[in-house]
């Protein structure tokens, strides 16, 4: 019985082969495509070349141009003779746009007030000619004196190519000094008197002599009462007379004419004189006889 079970289990076995093997098989499925990955980065691009900014003119013209519309550009305080045209130099910036800077020298003075005054009685007086042309020597002195500034110049300008504008942006001062000079001038005396003889003439008639002249105030001060006085010599010199006459006006201002007349009874023809003006208080006056 095992035998029959065993056999006829291998009969099943190969009817079950043989039904497999005569069978349609069932086709295999193919599998999904796989889509592309994409990239989140954008896409490359080819890089370009920037294009050269280069000047249309070269650095000797744009200082010749600048430097020909300079004069009208300056403030009024500067000229264009401070500045010197070989220190000119340009830079090119970018977009047709240049700076110049050019440098030079400056001067400025200030006048300061004028001091008179009298040098110590120790010091030698000064030796002068004054305005009339009269020589004097004097302990009085004006003191002129000024301070002067001196310093260099830094102008610096823009100019625009595609415009042909230019502007000036700054104009420095540096190097700064300042020194004060003075000058000592003679003058004469603030009190002195004087007068210039303009002229002096004498006419003898019979026994009268008649003298008249005139004088110029070419002191520092006003006249007032001023005399003549006129002393007469024989022809042997010796002293005859002396007399006086008043200036006319009596008040004589500084630069104004005074004229003197006189008249004496001689009795001794010829003969000789001399005079000198004084004051009624018999200070005598300095004078300078201008037919000499």
């Amino acid at each position: 019985m095992k035998l029959i079970a065993g056999i006829v289990s291998i009969v099943i076995l190969l009817a079950l082969s043989l039904v497999s093997c005569t069978s349609t098989p069932s086709p295999t499925p193919e599998p999904a495509p796989i889509p592309e990955a994409t990239s989140a980065l954008p896409p490359e691009t080819t890089p370009t070349t920037p294009a050269i900014d280069e000047p249309n003119l070269s650095e000797d013209e744009v200082c010749t141009i600048v430097w020909a519309k300079l004069p009208r550009m300056l403030p009024t305080e500067y000229e264009m003779t401070q500045f010197n045209p070989a220190t000119r130099e340009a830079t090119y910036e970018s977009n047709g746009k240049w700076t110049l800077r050019v440098f030079g020298l400056g001067e400025d003075t200030e006048e300061l007030p004028v001091v008179t005054y009298e040098k110590p009685k120790d010091e030698q007086s000064e030796f002068f000619t004054d305005s009339y042309g009269i020589e004097h020597y004097s302990s009085w002195v004006e003191e002129h004196s000024c301070i002067v500034t001196s310093y260099t110049l830094k102008l610096t300008a823009q100019y625009y190519e595609k415009t042909s504008i230019m502007e000036i942006t700054e104009i420095k001062k540096q190097d700064v000094q300042s020194e004060t000079i003075s000058e000592e001038i003679p003058i004469p005396d603030p009190e002195r008197k004087g007068l210039r003889l303009n002229w002096i003439k004498s006419t003898l008639s019979g026994s009268r002599m008649f003298t008249q002249g005139s004088v110029t105030n070419i002191g520092q001060v006003p006249l007032k009462d001023v005399l003549v006085e006129i002393t007469h010599y024989d022809l042997n010199h010796k002293f005859v007379r002396t007399d006086e006459a008043a200036l006319t006006p009596d008040e004589i201002g500084r630069n104004q004419k005074a004229s003197f007349y006189i008249e004496i009874v001689q009795k001794s023809k010829g003969g000789f004189f001399s005079f000198r003006f004084i004051l009624t208080s018999g200070e005598e006056i300095f004078y300078v006889d201008a037919r000499q």
